[in-house]
């Protein structure tokens, strides 16, 4: 490869991380709430029986916490963040049985 070439590569990586940043940040959000919404549905659901459940889902619920808040510190995400209304997520606490 020349240096023309590694250049270029390197400027359509600069210019294509936001869009990249924003996909991944979306992504996260959208099985956020997709999770969510299944842990809400177990909580209606009798306690007792959906407990083991409760705690798998909220674990996996928790790793995609912790993973957008971590990928909503880097500089771009911030500034991503205030334009597309992504923001950091509370972890989800459940004391059963």
């Amino acid at each position: 490869m020349n240096t023309t070439t590694i250049l270029t590569a390197i400027a359509v990586l600069i210019l294509l991380y936001p869009f990249i940043v924003y996909y991944q940040l979306n992504t996260l959000e959208k099985k956020i709430d997709k999770e969510w919404s299944e842990i809400e549905e177990l909580l209606k659901e009798e306690k007792e029986k959906n407990s083991d459940e409760i705690h798998r889902r909220r674990r996996v619920y928790n790793t995609l916490v912790r993973e957008n808040n971590h990928r909503l510190s880097s500089f771009i995400a911030r500034l991503m963040s205030k334009k597309y209304g992504f923001k950091s997520r509370e972890f989800f606490e459940f004391q059963g049985r």
